[in-house]
């Protein structure tokens, strides 16, 4: 893991993310497969390539995290509600 910084959100230091994978599948058509997520207080701030997401961080600072290296992200959809009946 290396870090390049911290941003600021209300006050505390809420550090960005960027997940490094093996590879990070989406359901945009216009980017099928990605290598690297960015995120910030568990919203996704940027998928694609890591000098995509260096490109598109550029004023902001970040940490890189390598956990996933050896590893596939599929996407995960969370239920809003339960249905009753």
């Amino acid at each position: 893991m290396a870090t390049f910084g911290i941003r600021i959100k209300k006050g505390n230091f809420v550090p960005i993310t960027a997940y490094w994978a093996r590879e990070i599948v989406t359901l945009d058509s216009n980017c099928p497969s990605a290598e690297v997520v960015a995120v910030l207080d568990e919203r996704i701030l940027h998928v694609g390539t890591y000098g995509e997401a260096v490109e598109a961080l550029r004023d902001q600072m970040f940490t890189t995290n390598d956990r996933y290296a050896n590893s596939v992200i599929v996407p995960g959809f969370i239920e809003a509600a339960p249905c009753r009946r």
